[in-house]
């Protein structure tokens, strides 16, 4: 293994083994029903846009408190739904997500710092597949200016689909499917500790 890949990978296990920030007693956000992940790729030339209907998110987040702050987002891989059902069953397959053998991708971050104005970075690990790699997920975070009592969890990341083993063999030229793929949340936010 390379220097820098196992630096990479010093990475990536000392995120799994830090403690876990956040008392049990910190109370987490309640994910609103509107909640919504979806995704940006392209398919021969083409944009195309899709969303993952079931996942959960374990939000414990305080701008003031970012020490005691955590994510643990998982989501349901099948439930992605492209509206053309013969490129979800490709995309459930066993040459992109493998649904059958890895049923659940996961984002979990116990590290937060601040960007600027409601603009913050967390640092955790996302594993798509049996591939965990170091992210840093860049978000937004105020009240809802429209419902009283709701907060906003909102932003986007760009991700390589070929660093988590995501469309292999022929699917890997980006002629097909683009490597790059823009994933974007807005997370409405009941309760929670502020």
């Amino acid at each position: 293994m390379s220097m820098g890949g196992l630096c990479s990978w010093v990475g990536v296990v000392s995120l799994l083994l830090a403690p876990a920030v956040g008392a049990a007693e910190d109370e987490p956000f309640l994910l609103a029903p509107d909640s919504t992940l979806t995704f940006e790729a392209t398919q021969a030339g083409s944009r195309f846009s899709g969303r993952f209907e079931s996942f959960t998110a374990r939000i414990v987040f305080d701008p003031e408190a970012l020490e005691l702050s955590s994510f643990d987002v998982r989501i349901s891989v099948a439930s992605i739904d492209t509206d053309y059902r013969d490129r979800d069953e490709i995309l459930r397959g066993v040459d992109f997500f493998d649904v059958g053998k890895y049923p659940e991708a996961t984002f979990v971050a116990n590290r937060f710092s601040r960007q600027g104005p409601d603009q913050f970075v967390a640092t955790g690990v996302l594993r798509i597949k049996d591939t965990a790699r170091a992210l840093e997920l860049p978000f937004s975070f105020a009240p809802s200016p429209a419902i009283a009592g709701k907060s906003l969890l909102t932003g986007s990341v760009v991700i390589n689909r070929l660093d988590f083993g995501v469309g292999g063999g022929e699917w890997r030229d980006p002629k097909w499917i683009g490597h790059n793929v823009t994933v974007n949340f807005r997370l409405a936010l009941d309760g929670g500790p502020i």
